[in-house]
């Protein structure tokens, strides 16, 4: 709040919901554009969440220093990112998804507490599931984030999890009709897409002062895995995001999930340059805009790229973003029962979006 306060023309402070033990969900809304709801439907849209499980508090503490890094003036690094990719971007900051949790991590004993106001639950758990039914209740906080995607087209997305150091991207869980291939990767379409963003998170990762900590389970080698290879989920919210239009990868940050506070400034300083850097690598792919032949914008309307079942929406303004790395593609879009047209579209080999007016006969 008090950063809201200070900084009122590149923030926004909402809440996306309340806990059991009502404590709101609070997100900020960075941007050099004044953000608002209305401002929501116009840019690019990505998310950064931390403190899913309550006894993993590193995210939550990351996520507040980056809140205050790229505000603060005397961070040049910082400035620099909130004049570039911020012209086109809104970044959604979440650093604590799980608040219920984080507090009773803060009164057991060895802060072992990964649920909410229940210990038995676990939120990266408690989606939806598109490979295993997950018929189980969904909690408030669960609800909160599938409203939010349901109200903002995010564009990317990371989930700071702890008690290892990796980058996992989807799919998480296992695909139980297709068990033929014998490294237990399960494979998205954008793969050849995580697999960038995923390396170029930690290719730059300070992680010489941290994986000293870590045992030879919790260090993944080369830095980078499959989510169903590493260990199959059912009710993951990154597949869920996937499956929604939202590329989100799951970071963890350090072995020690409830580390002491005097650790926190390392942490920071050796996962720093990586944030920034996979934020500036999204900024890849296709950003256009759907119209009919009258110039009217066309909302909802489906994205869809030739040879990857992975669709994306326009937003009420008809506009959309779709990550790809540079090449020729065929983008089809789908307006179920009215149309569905194709355009031909080259991605530039340099960072940055092409640009597309994709004019609908309708």
């Amino acid at each position: 709040m008090e950063i809201n306060a200070k900084y009122p023309d590149k923030t926004y402070l909402y809440s996306i919901g309340t806990t059991k033990e009502n404590r709101a969900i609070l997100v900020l809304a960075i941007s050099l554009i004044k953000p608002s709801r209305l401002e929501f439907q116009k840019y690019k849209n990505v998310k950064l969440i931390g403190n899913i499980h309550g006894d993993e508090a590193v995210g939550r503490e990351l996520l507040l220093h980056f809140i205050e890094y790229i505000l603060t003036p005397s961070n040049e690094d910082g400035y620099k990112i909130l004049n570039s990719f911020m012209k086109e971007t809104i970044i959604h900051i979440l650093p604590s998804l799980n608040p219920d949790g984080f507090e009773h991590a803060l009164q057991v004993e060895n802060h072992q507490w990964r649920g909410n106001s229940d210990p038995n639950v676990d939120l990266n758990r408690n989606f939806p599931d598109y490979f295993m039914e997950n018929d189980v209740p969904r909690e408030l906080e669960t609800v909160a984030v599938m409203n939010w995607l349901r109200e903002i087209n995010f564009v990317f997305s990371i989930s700071f999890h702890g008690g290892a150091l990796v980058v996992s991207y989807p799919y998480d869980n296992k695909n139980p009709i297709s068990q033929s291939n014998p490294s237990n990767e399960n494979l998205s379409d954008d793969d050849d897409v995580f697999k960038h963003l995923s390396k170029s998170y930690v290719g730059v990762l300070q992680q010489d002062a941290i994986i000293g900590q870590c045992s030879r389970e919790e260090y993944i080698e080369p830095g980078i895995t499959n989510g169903a290879k590493w260990y199959p989920i059912t009710g993951g919210m990154q597949d869920y995001n996937y499956f929604n239009g939202v590329f989100e990868l799951t970071i963890e940050l350090s072995c020690p999930k409830f580390p002491e506070p005097t650790a926190l400034l390392t942490y920071w300083n050796s996962h720093k340059d990586s944030i920034i850097r996979i934020l500036d690598e999204t900024r890849r792919g296709i950003r256009g805009r759907v119209l009919t032949i009258n110039k009217l914008p066309v909302p909802y309307a489906e994205i869809y790229v030739k040879n990857r079942i992975h669709n994306v929406f326009t937003n009420n303004e008809g506009y959309f973003w779709r990550l790809l790395l540079p090449g020729s593609y065929v983008i089809k879009v789908n307006i179920p029962n009215v149309t569905t047209q194709f355009f031909p579209v080259q991605v530039p080999l340099n960072t940055g979006y092409v640009d597309v007016e994709l004019v609908l006969n309708i």
